[in-house]
């Protein structure tokens, strides 16, 4: 991340020189992206539970004979997957944002 020389000075540097290093664009730019990333997963994450729930339901409304109940559940199903695909377009995108600013 940092050439040689600079890595080497902030290694010799005093607790009050490393107080007044500052922080560049690009090191916030790949903070922002690396939250965002993280964000995004836990969003899958309770996307995938939530259909896990959807489909469960659905089969439960299903032995207990109300269909619609149980299509209704599939179409939710459905709908979290959809979603858990867009997310999944969106956490490719970062990384390879992310990999190109690194």
């Amino acid at each position: 991340m940092y050439p040689m020389s600079m890595m080497s000075r902030i290694m010799t540097m005093t607790v009050d020189e490393e107080c007044k290093i500052t922080v560049n664009q690009v090191d916030i730019a790949i903070f922002k992206i690396s939250s965002a990333i993280k964000a995004l997963e836990r969003r899958t994450e309770v996307l995938e539970k939530q259909a896990n729930e959807a489909q469960r339901k659905a089969l439960a409304a299903k032995q207990m004979g109300n269909i619609k109940l149980a299509l209704l559940c599939m179409k939710r199903r459905q709908m979290y997957l959809k979603e858990m695909e867009n997310c999944s377009g969106s956490l490719l995108n970062l990384d390879s944002g992310l990999n190109s600013i690194q």
